[in-house]
């Protein structure tokens, strides 16, 4: 839940995990960890520099 900033409230409603994870989700995701390891890496280092530099 939280507030823009025009003062609306959000709120989310999230699916029960086992609903969304199914096994063939599972074997997507880990395949796509796989061949994009290195890329996704890069990406995280990238976004921890620029919230670090935010601070």
């Amino acid at each position: 839940m939280w507030v823009d900033s025009n003062g609306v409230l959000h709120t989310v409603g999230l699916p029960d995990p086992a609903d969304v994870m199914t096994g063939e989700f599972r074997r997507g995701v880990d395949a796509l960890l796989a061949a994009e390891r290195e890329r996704l890496s890069d990406m995280v280092d990238e976004v921890q520099t620029r919230l670090l530099e935010m601070d």
